[in-house]
């Protein structure tokens, strides 16, 4: 079970101001899915 203070960080990514549901999308295509994948996402190229 993980602490309480770290649910924000698993949380869906629509559900942070600003992001849509056509941006989460995107950001699906790149492998986040939820805001902690999008925090260590590290681009490439």
């Amino acid at each position: 079970m993980r602490p309480e203070i770290l649910y924000p960080y698993f949380a869906a990514l629509d559900s942070v101001a600003g992001i849509g549901k056509k941006t989460a999308a995107l950001c699906e295509k790149l492998g986040c899915k939820v805001v902690f994948d999008l925090l260590a996402h590290m681009p490439t190229g």
